[in-house]
């Protein structure tokens, strides 16, 4: 099974969830295939047409109509960098997402009946969760462009609601924990399309298994053991009589395992080795290389992989996908210089262990931050339990019996 990144953060950036077919097609790729019958004409036509090299103030090319009817894609940059594309009328038709057939495999494979309805603007009910009656929970579709949007939908569910109610949104990066909270007070949840739903190998949307039984559970008590756990993209943090959530970062992955073995020192790069999923880094004895030539080209194919989409989410006006790509380009090239000495000679392991206890220590006293601002007294527990350097050690002055898993 795997993910459909690219239609959900689709959603996510695009207003109204419209636009042409070539427009779509290039946004989507190879996940055209899956979700391209979701997708329904509409009487409008479209402004602009994707360009098969974007670059510059003249991209995406404008859509043109003549007299007769006929259309052309023409590039809007002075002096012109491409030629003008003639288009026949399915070109520029804008296609727009049918919610009801969306909302068909979404209660499908999460176990509701399909009922959409309009709430306000940028928001729809889908359908009740559970037996039918004041127990089911209202499942409402949220599409925020920006951070505002979703806390408006938000205050405006919190206000017209009087239970509790799940609220769906392509992805998570629009929401905070202030949001996060304010659903948690009326016991609702605010759930990720993108980590919900997967694509099986028959090219169809399931429910991810990993979400099996909890699809749909209220945040933890507050009075429950002290819980330091993640479910889909949200930790959910809960010590001295208080439940909090947060998105997920590489330091709260680091802290969970750190938590998970009091007293047990651990190296930087066990760390790191641990939140990928694989074997601790190489850290170089004297005398050898850091990266050999295989390496420098395959760091090359990242970072002209990483541009393109770049170029993409520009072209989309994707900004949230534009300063994530920006972030992802900067690290790797503050990587590449790290890497070469004078001369563009390699370093040798003592910048490479340097760069870890660093890259380490910042990510973890970021989380370490988020969870002061939303949690007081595990932050003071938190300060007063770690250490940090070369060797990353938790000891608590009192055992703590965390529950992780």
């Amino acid at each position: 099974m795997r993910r459909l990144e690219r239609f959900w953060r689709a959603l996510e950036s695009l207003p109204g969830w419209c636009q042409t077919l070539p427009e779509w097609r290039s946004q989507l790729g190879e996940e055209w295939e899956v979700v391209g019958d979701l997708l329904r004409p509409t009487s409008a036509h479209g402004a602009t047409q994707p360009c098969p090299g974007p670059e510059g103030d003249g991209c995406p090319r404008r859509i043109v109509e003549h007299p007769g009817g006929e259309f052309v894609a023409v590039c809007g940059a002075e002096p012109k960098r491409c030629d003008r594309v003639e288009l026949n009328r399915q070109d520029v038709i804008l296609y727009e997402v049918d919610l009801s057939r969306l909302a068909e495999p979404i209660g499908s494979t999460l176990g509701f009946r399909a009922s959409v309805r309009q709430e306000r603007s940028g928001c729809w009910y889908l359908g009740a969760y559970g037996a039918a009656g004041e127990g089911a929970l209202p499942v409402y579709l949220a599409s925020p462009v920006e951070p505002e949007d979703l806390e408006s939908i938000i205050s405006s569910l919190l206000l017209d609601s009087s239970n509790r109610f799940v609220l769906l949104t392509p992805t998570t990066r629009a929401s905070n924990s202030i949001d996060l909270q304010r659903l948690a007070r009326g016991e609702s949840r605010l759930l990720a399309l993108e980590d919900l739903l997967f694509v099986n190998l028959a090219g169809r949307l399931e429910r991810n298994p990993s979400f099996a039984g909890t699809l749909f559970e209220a945040p933890p008590p507050a009075d429950q053991a002290p819980t330091f756990r993640l479910a889909g993209d949200f930790w959910s943090l809960s010590f001295e009589g208080k439940a909090v959530q947060l998105k997920d970062s590489k330091g709260l992955r680091y802290l969970r395992d750190l938590l998970r073995s009091p007293g047990q020192e651990f190296h930087c790069s066990q760390l790191v080795a641990a939140e990928k999923g694989g074997e601790a880094p190489l850290l170089l004895s004297e005398g050898h290389e850091r990266l050999d030539s295989k390496a420098w080209k395959d760091l090359r194919e990242e970072s002209r992989s990483l541009s393109a989409e770049l170029e993409e989410a520009r072209l989309h006006n994707n900004l949230a996908r534009v300063e994530a790509l920006e972030d992802q380009l900067e690290t790797l090239a503050s990587f590449a210089l790290s890497s070469q000495g004078l001369g563009g000679r390699d370093r040798k392991d003592q910048d490479d262990r340097e760069r870890l206890r660093k890259q380490v220590g910042e990510a973890i006293r970021r989380a370490r931050r988020k969870i002061e601002q939303e949690h007081e007294a595990l932050g003071r527990h938190l300060n007063a339990a770690l250490s940090l350097g070369q060797f990353v050690l938790y000891q608590p002055e009192s055992p703590v019996d965390w529950v992780t898993d």
